[in-house]
């Protein structure tokens, strides 16, 4: 994404990994696939993982994670005290790991098209999607049209809905379904 405008890689996405493969191998990085992480331990900087069913343990001077905010937390020891002792802000370091599940929904009227514009942001999970459709359609709405959008483990989805009756959502029903929303988030 840049500046607001979506691209697509010309020749397929993977090329962006085979690229950063490359650039890490030629600054002397190394990389393990096709491994299990067992453990960080934060006293000695060293992680102990498993790839192909052999054990491994190597030292580091900078650890990175390129995942989901709660993995950290599950594989590195006494994470608690890891981004005050590394010397980063450790509140602002833990908002950024695990926050909250939160969901923000907002609707567009059109009353001219007679339908409605129906963003729905959230965390992301299995059968999200799915569970979304599956509450529009019990509050006898239809789907129209819509733009999936997936950030990591955040989805922002707009949904073009209109009523069975082929009118707008009236705002009750919009709240109705906000409700119904949150249970399943």
């Amino acid at each position: 994404v840049y500046d607001g405008y979506w691209g697509y890689v010309k020749t397929g996405i993977w090329k962006i990994t085979e690229s950063l493969t490359e650039i890490n191998y030629d600054l002397g990085v190394n990389i393990h696939l096709n491994s299990s992480i067992n453990e960080v331990d934060t006293k000695t900087n060293s992680v102990s993982f498993i790839s192909y069913e052999k054990d491994y343990k190597i030292d580091y001077d900078h650890l990175l994670f390129a995942t989901d905010p709660v993995t950290p937390s599950k594989l590195i020891n006494n994470f608690n005290n890891f981004s005050k002792r590394k010397g980063t802000d450790s509140k602002k370091y833990k908002k950024s790991v695990a926050f909250k599940k939160s969901m923000n929904v907002s609707n567009i009227e059109d009353k001219n098209q007679k339908k409605n514009l129906l963003t729905i942001e959230t965390s992301d999970g299995p059968g999200l999607l799915a569970k979304i459709a599956k509450v529009l359609h019990d509050n006898g709405t239809s789907i129209y049209s819509a733009r999936i959008n997936t950030l990591g483990d955040r989805v922002e989805d707009t949904f073009e809905i209109e009523d069975v009756t082929l009118s707008s959502v009236s705002k009750k029903k919009i709240q109705k379904i906000t409700d119904d929303l949150a249970q399943i988030v």
